[in-house]
């Protein structure tokens, strides 16, 4: 997954702190429609077009619903 290099233990969270939210989002378009940013040790996935989100969940089905849902 595209993405910067994450520092250890406090992985993007110094992108936050410096750019703020907006800025940071800004910076991660840059690597394209889907990207990988770490806060903290959890890594979140961004997708920036409904395209991209659509794929992504055709392409992993075991992101469902947990049974609480149903």
């Amino acid at each position: 997954m595209p993405g910067p290099q994450p520092l250890f233990l406090i992985g993007h969270l110094h992108w936050i702190v410096l750019y703020g939210l907006r800025g940071t989002f800004e910076r991660l378009t840059s690597y394209g429609p889907v990207s990988l940013l770490f806060v903290g040790p959890f890594p979140w996935i961004f997708a920036y077009s409904p395209e991209a989100f659509q794929d992504i969940m055709k392409k992993n089905r075991h992101w469902q619903r947990g049974s609480i849902f149903k």
